[in-house]
């Protein structure tokens, strides 16, 4: 599935996202545009696995330029209590939330 994903900087910790699904020839379209000679161009690659967890969407983003896995979850309010699954606590280094090195615009320059 390829998906076309834009995220708005809301507050810190909210962000809203618009995500549509595209298809392999607006992909390949789009992937074109960030090998354009003399462009200036942002852009990550990563496979992205969805768990579910107790009515909660994991998704957890493997990057394939770096050793980087970073697992996001979309909370239906901002101080839901949130249980981190042991799949995902048993290799937890940091988290990230609110560090903007982390975000994708930053991780498209830096990879």
């Amino acid at each position: 599935v390829y998906t076309h994903t834009i995220k708005k900087f809301v507050s810190s910790g909210i962000n809203e996202e618009y995500e549509n699904i595209i298809s392999k020839d607006e992909f390949l379209k789009f992937e074109s545009n960030c090998f354009l000679p003399n462009v200036e161009s942002m852009y990550i690659l990563k496979n992205r696995s969805i768990y579910i967890d107790n009515d909660l969407k994991w998704e957890v983003d493997n990057f394939k330029d770096c050793k980087l896995i970073i697992a996001e979850l979309e909370i239906p309010y901002k101080d839901y209590k949130i249980i981190i699954p042991n799949f995902i606590q048993e290799k937890l280094l940091l988290d990230v939330t609110g560090l903007n090195q982390f975000t994708n615009i930053n991780l498209s320059i830096k990879i």
